[in-house]
Parts: structure tokens; C-alpha cells; sequence
């Protein structure tokens, strides 16, 4: 397969180079992140958004991509949750039901350690 050949703004060119499937990527991250935060595709930009104006107020927070839902990559998930205190954000962008934040939800409920997840989705439909 041809690699792709389209830029994506204010992404590193290894962001959308060959990803492999199951396997999660960090797109941001320092040392001291305090909220993991998980979207895909458009919510993924909300996401860079998000990061990009929580650490311009000294706030870090982390920055994951998990690329493919089944099979969710449960080490990263958790390997990275643990990292930033148990806190999670995921973001969405339709109903909770059947997405990243169930998934998600599933592989933290089992977790050795406290965790906080918010499950930012869609609840209503706009009038």
C-alpha cells in the first residue's frame, strides 16, 4: 500500500504514517500529564485543540489516538491512564453507546488502580 500523501496541519508527518491496527498512538505527552485524553478522527482535532489551549494555562494533559476501536489497544489505554493518575477523558462525537467511551470504559472498570473517566459524546440530538 502507497503511504498517504496528504498534510495534515499542526500533525507530525509520523502521525499519519503506516498505523497499525490494535495498536494506540501518543500524540502529545510530557512527563507530568494530569488527564489522558482519547478521541479519533474529528474528535482527535478537539483534542490537539484542547491540549493545545490546557497547556497554554500550565495545564498538561495527554494526548492518545487509538486508531481502531476492535481490537482497542487495552495496555496503552491503561499503561497511560496510570501514568496521568487514573484521570480519562474520551471524547466522541456521536452517541456514548457502542464507541470509544464504552470501550474504553470496559478496559479501565478492570483496572488495578482508581480511575476517573469522563465520557464526553453526544446526548441529544440538536434542535
Amino acid at each position: 500500500k502507497k503511504e498517504p500523501t496528504r498534510d495534515y496541519p499542526g500533525r507530525p508527518k509520523q502521525w499519519y504514517q503506516r498505523r497499525v491496527r490494535g495498536k494506540a498512538k501518543i500524540v502529545k505527552q510530557t512527563d507530568n500529564d494530569k488527564v489522558l485524553v482519547i478521541g479519533a478522527g474529528i474528535t482527535l482535532d478537539s483534542a490537539l485543540k484542547a491540549h493545545a489551549s490546557l497547556q497554554g494555562k500550565g495545564k498538561n494533559v495527554r494526548v492518545m489516538d487509538p486508531f481502531t476501536i476492535k481490537p482497542l489497544d487495552k495496555e496503552a489505554v491503561l499503561r497511560h491512564a496510570m501514568e496521568c493518575g487514573g484521570n480519562v477523558v474520551t471524547v466522541e462525537d456521536h452517541y456514548p453507546e457502542g464507541g470509544i467511551g464504552e470501550a474504553v470504559a470496559g478496559v479501565l472498570s478492570n483496572a488495578k488502580f482508581t480511575t476517573n473517566h469522563k465520557l464526553l459524546a453526544v446526548r441529544e440530538i440538536p434542535r
